[in-house]
């Protein structure tokens, strides 16, 4: 097994030029944007704003929500990116639906006031390697313990959206023999937790095992209670692989 070597990154932005002053334009602007733009707008929030323990609102719910005044498609804009499957097209064909589902006169029926239009960004990705190598899980722990938070975003966030097939990290973890750990691990990135409520989960679970561990409770060696039965790991395992399957 190979290991594992651990980068941070810096996300850097600039406006694409595209604008939107009602739901009809955003629509539009939508069909087209890049998925780095549709990513910074949906999940960048998870890493900006670490010290929320509520689910952040995303650029464009909050838009419409403010901008527009537009509670109701707000929240099933939010909705829409917080079900997505960690998969760009999907996330915007979902979108498109929530849009798609409004009349021409709802769409068009409130505009953002002057110098309020909803401006779109592009993102750039640096990765910053850390100088951190995983020989083991229990390596990997170590370090993900004082690891910063764009460590976190980046191999479990940013790479599930941004790359296509598995994460390089769960990927590892299920060579490394640690399915179940891995099946947890992405399990909780795609629920939309921010970073902070992330690693404080994990974290939490990883604990409990060294408690276990050191009182004598048997473990499975992948950081999970021997008693979790091994049958509903596998079948979350043939569930995750299903639905990566048919989202790429």
């Amino acid at each position: 097994m190979n290991p594992f070597p651990l980068s941070g990154a810096v996300y850097l932005k600039s406006p694409t030029g595209a604008r939107a002053a009602d739901l009809e334009e955003l629509t539009r602007e939508v069909a087209q944007a890049s998925g780095a733009s549709l990513f910074w707008h949906t999940q960048m929030a998870r890493l900006l704003d670490p010290f929320t323990e509520e689910l952040p609102w995303d650029d464009l719910s909050t838009w419409v929500r403010g901008a527009l005044k537009e509670p109701e498609t707000a929240e099933r804009i939010a909705y829409a990116i917080q079900s997505s499957p960690t998969e760009i097209e999907m996330l915007r064909g979902r979108l498109l639906d929530v849009f798609e589902s409004l009349t021409p006169k709802e769409r068009g029926r409130s505009s953002a006031p002057s110098g309020g239009e909803f401006a779109f960004l592009a993102m750039r990705r640096a990765e910053i390697p850390t100088g951190l190598t995983c020989r083991s899980v229990d390596e990997l722990i170590d370090h993900l313990a004082t690891a910063g938070a764009d460590i976190w975003f980046h191999h479990l966030i940013e790479e599930a959206w941004m790359l296509p097939g598995e994460t390089p990290l769960i990927e590892w973890l299920c060579v490394a023999g640690a399915e179940a750990m891995a099946v947890r691990l992405e399990a909780d990135a795609q629920r939309g937790l921010t970073v902070r409520r992330l690693r404080t989960t994990a974290q939490a679970r990883w604990r409990r095992v060294g408690v276990a561990r050191r009182v004598g409770v048997p473990t499975d060696g992948t950081g999970v209670p021997a008693g979790d039965d091994p049958r509903s790991v596998v079948a979350r395992l043939a569930r995750r692989a299903a639905q990566r399957g048919g989202s790429r």
